[in-house]
């Protein structure tokens, strides 16, 4: 039996109206002379998707790789020996993962793919939306630095648009990467997901520096919960009774011993102000069992040197984003790495087995690996469904 799936709240309906028409009103744009002029300088309308190349962009990525080549020669021989155990870790996690789920052990971990609406609310948009333009920006300008590095030249490269998430593309140009060698081809597929590795660890290595938990912070109340009338959003929870709250889990922890109308007190920190709340727990609206506050929350770090100097939004805001680009960078950097379709993993395979193997037996062999990995990785992402949906405590 299924878990029923969250809707999106109304917040998130009104924002989704709003981008699908903008999307109407730019691809009508697209039907008129304007359009036509604006493809003839380089900007691409088409369905839910912007293009927009300049060559300037090009002559930039290019100078970066041609200017530095004996060093990127080192750096792209490295990462490729690294996207080598990136792949190796991402055959072994979604095969371990897959017996985990079928033999219903508890270390199963639910590989969720992002949903606005489902399981992310619009509140956590625009970090979700900065974090992607890092993660798709320092892939392809990896991609388009290791091209350059080795002499081919880029056909295009620009900024885009897909739906709501913002990033860049760099092309180089087909006809020289395909007479390019393994070993420069090897370099130039690797380097994507390399560059989200170095740029997901520098982030860890930023966060843990700069920041550290200090709480909880609301992000809005449930209308009609417990928490409406005495929280307010940005208020941050640093403690429950006698329990100190450093992240979710431990609201999750304290909730725990407590039954719905029960009495706790909540202390919070309300801009300058230490504040305690006497609250009564409701009842959770999916199992009535359970105690209930009200809140949508995001864990809330706080600058080690500047604690209470920076206002609390800001700070959020860019412990919020640094956290989904951690997550982000870590997943793309694994699961582009996969021996399978669309991705540069299955690509570096792909030219493997063309080495060794020609004509329809090649065909074959991807056909079979490409396809036997594809469903490995959907059963672990179709069962994922079925936790798609937000605590709220």
């Amino acid at each position: 039996m299924s878990l029923p799936l969250p809707k999106p709240s109304g917040s998130m309906a009104s924002f989704l109206l709003y981008v699908f028409t903008f999307w109407v009103a730019l691809y009508l744009v697209k039907l008129t002379p304007l359009g036509m002029k604006l493809e003839k300088k380089g900007i691409t309308i088409d369905f839910l998707l912007l293009l927009i190349r300049t060559k300037r962009l090009n002559s930039f990525i290019e100078k970066i790789g041609e200017g530095y080549r004996r060093f990127w020669d080192k750096f792209f021989y490295i990462s490729s020996f690294l996207s080598i155990i990136l792949m190796a870790f991402g055959i072994w996690f979604f095969h371990v993962n897959t017996i985990h789920f079928f033999s219903r052990s508890k270390a199963y971990v639910p590989v969720q793919p992002i949903i606005p609406g489902f399981n992310i609310g619009l509140n956590s948009l625009p970090y979700l939306l900065v974090a992607l333009a890092i993660v798709l920006i320092s892939h392809e300008l990896a991609h388009g630095i290791a091209a350059s590095a080795e002499g081919i030249p880029l056909s295009s490269a620009g900024l885009l648009l897909l739906f709501i998430l913002p990033g860049g593309f760099v092309e180089p140009s087909e006809n020289e990467f395909n007479k390019a060698s393994f070993k420069v081809k090897f370099k130039v597929l690797a380097a994507g997901s390399v560059a989200n590795l170095y740029v997901g660890l520098l982030t860890i290595l930023l966060l843990t520096s700069l920041f550290s938990p200090a709480g909880v912070i609301v992000v809005r109340t449930v209308s009609g919960s417990p928490a409406q009338a005495h929280l307010m959003a940005n208020d941050i929870i640093i403690g429950i009774d006698s329990s100190t709250v450093n992240s979710i889990n431990d609201i999750i922890k304290a909730l725990n011993k407590f039954q719905p109308g029960q009495f706790i007190t909540l202390r919070i920190r309300r801009g300058a102000s230490l504040l305690k709340i006497k609250l009564k727990l409701g009842r959770h609206p999916r199992d009535p069992t359970r105690p209930f506050i009200g809140i949508e929350m995001s864990n809330y770090y706080d600058f080690k040197f500047f604690r209470g100097v920076i206002p609390v939004p800001l700070t959020s805001f860019i412990s919020n984003v640094m956290v989904w680009t951690i997550n982000l960078c870590l997943t793309v950097a694994v699961v582009n790495m996969l021996p399978t379709y669309l991705v540069d993993g299955g690509k570096i395979i792909s030219e493997v087995i063309r080495r060794f193997v020609k004509g329809k037996l090649a065909r074959a062999l991807e056909l079979t690996l490409f396809s036997y990995m594809a469903i490995i990785f959907i059963l672990n992402i179709g069962p994922a469904f079925l936790y798609m949906q937000r605590w709220r405590p």
